[in-house]
C-alpha cells in the first residue's frame, strides 16, 4: 500500500524584518516614478537639462532666420504662455523652423527652468511671407511670471535678453 504524507504546516511568514525594509524602498520608488511622470507631462524639465543653443539677439532673428517675435505673453490666468511670431522671410525662416520635430522651449532666465510644448505636439508650419503663427506652452506652477526676463528655444538658436509680458 503507497501512503501519501501531505505537509500541513502552514507556509512560512515572510521575515518581518525583510518586510520592513523593502516596504519602504517599494514606496520610494513609486515616489520618485510618479514625481518625473508629473514632471515629463507637465513640460518642466529640471534646470540640469537644460538645452544648449546658439545664444543669438532678437534682432539677429529677424536678420539671420526673417522671423520677428511677435509676443512672447504669460496668458490664461498664468496657465499658458502665448508665442507669436512673423515670418519674414519665408526661405530664411524655413532653415529654422523647417523641421517638424522642431525644439521650441520657453526657458525662465531667474529659475532656469525649461518649459515645451506638450511631448505630443509636433511644431509643423507652412510658412508664408507676412503671416503670423503661434504656439503656446503649459505653464505649470508658473514656471514664468508676467515681467521675468526668459530665453527662447528655436531649434539651435537661443533668442536671448526677451521679457515675457
Amino acid at each position: 500500500m503507497n501512503e501519501t504524507t501531505t505537509n500541513l504546516e502552514p507556509p512560512k511568514a515572510p521575515d518581518a524584518r525583510r518586510i520592513r525594509v523593502l516596504v519602504p524602498i517599494a514606496i520610494l520608488l513609486v515616489a520618485i516614478v510618479a514625481f518625473v511622470a508629473y514632471r515629463v507631462s507637465t513640460g518642466q524639465l529640471p534646470a540640469s537639462t537644460e538645452p544648449t543653443a546658439v545664444p543669438i539677439s532678437e534682432q539677429a532673428l529677424e536678420d539671420s532666420y526673417g522671423i520677428r517675435i511677435k509676443l512672447l505673453a504669460v496668458t490664461a490666468a498664468g496657465g499658458l504662455i502665448d508665442f507669436r511670431f512673423e515670418v519674414l522671410d519665408k526661405e530664411k525662416a524655413r532653415t529654422l523652423l523647417g523641421d517638424p520635430n522642431l525644439a521650441l522651449m520657453v526657458i525662465a532666465d531667474d529659475s532656469g527652468t525649461v518649459v515645451q510644448a506638450p511631448p505630443d505636439t509636433k511644431q509643423s508650419f507652412d510658412l508664408q511671407d507676412g503671416m503670423v503663427y503661434f504656439v503656446q506652452f503649459p505653464n505649470s506652477r508658473h514656471a514664468v511670471e508676467s515681467g521675468a526676463p526668459v530665453s527662447l528655444i528655436i531649434g539651435d538658436v537661443r533668442v536671448e535678453n526677451l521679457v515675457a509680458k
